[in-house]
């Protein structure tokens, strides 16, 4: 086992604590927890939701699989920091949440919350799984997946930050090969 234990004495007695290491469940339960703080406020803070229309964006992008996973990891980071240059061109400012994520076949992909100063025009949808989601308008999603130009790219409307954010937060607090 890699796990690290910190042992402990008050003189009168001993115990052994497993120690929070990143990617172990005592790391994931103690940034979820770190995560929890931000509730409070978090949606007035990033808010702009109405039935029509957003200024959050929750986008993930994916990997062709043209390349070897070991190029995939390598270039990941320099791929993602030209997205956002072409990103910062047409939307000057705006914050992100992201997070790195591994598909059953190693190729990373990619989980974003964006958060602009603009606001998306939204409406009700179903995926082909059936679940509702809030969509884009096509020119959005079109312009958003060209940008990307490195495979497949999800773009949906958020209205409850929040929630996006937690579900950014359950990746990033994901135990690695669980």
């Amino acid at each position: 086992s890699n796990d690290i234990y910190v042992h402990f004495s008050d003189g009168v007695k001993e115990w052994n604590m497993r120690s929070s290491k990143r990617g172990n469940d005592v790391y994931a339960r103690n940034l979820y927890k770190k995560f929890l703080v931000y509730r409070e406020g978090f949606n007035k803070l990033f808010g702009g939701f109405s039935n029509e229309f957003t200024s959050s964006l929750m986008v993930t992008l994916t990997i062709r699989r043209d390349c070897s996973v070991a190029d995939a990891w390598i270039s990941i980071g320099k791929w993602f920091n030209v997205y956002l240059n072409k990103l910062k061109r047409k939307y000057k400012d705006f914050k992100m949440f992201r997070v790195w994520e591994v598909h059953r076949d190693y190729f990373p992909h990619i989980h974003i919350l964006f958060v602009f100063k603009e606001h998306f025009h939204i409406r009700k949808g179903r995926l082909r799984n059936g679940k509702q989601a809030w969509l884009v308008d096509d020119d959005v999603n079109k312009w958003f997946s060209d940008k990307w130009g490195r495979g497949w790219v999800t773009v949906r409307g958020v209205a409850n930050p929040f929630d996006a954010f937690q579900y950014i937060a359950k990746y990033s607090t994901k135990v690695a090969f669980e």
